[in-house]
């Protein structure tokens, strides 16, 4: 039996019954390539809605819980970038500002622990004691 081509292959199973075709088999009108267009728009938009479903709060709560991790496990400069990423959503948010001032100064940075530490303890008492430390620790 002779080797076959490619097209004697398709055309041989276009003719043999098995239902194979190489097209779609099916011709679109102008108006139906502008439904298919419109049915693709609201597609992606309902994708961009649903894909910015991500609020602030849950990227706040997500690198929070990250920067906890890596801060537990001493892992401080992957710490450093989620506290950071923190504060780029929720700029005021104690618990980052603290950390990062607490990162800063076992990293030896006392400049970027004291503004981080003064931050924090302008607005709560914990951040007051370790604010305070940092001061006598250096004097």
């Amino acid at each position: 039996m002779p080797a076959l081509n490619q097209s004697q292959l398709i055309n041989s199973a276009r003719h043999s019954g098995f239902g194979f075709r190489p097209s779609f088999g099916f011709r679109v009108s102008g108006f139906g390539l502008y439904a298919i267009a419109r049915l693709q728009l609201c597609l992606a938009l309902v994708l961009l809605v649903a894909g910015a479903g991500c609020t602030k709060e849950a990227r706040k709560s997500r690198h929070l819980a990250r920067g906890d991790r890596d801060f537990q496990a001493q892992r401080y400069d992957q710490a450093e970038i989620e506290y950071l990423k923190v504060l780029q959503v929720a700029p005021s948010n104690l618990q980052a500002i603290r950390r990062l001032g607490v990162i800063y100064q076992d990293e030896g940075k006392l400049l970027r622990a004291y503004s981080f530490l003064f931050r924090s303890s302008e607005q709560e008492a914990v951040g007051a004691q370790q604010f305070a430390f940092v001061l006598v620790d250096n004097a």
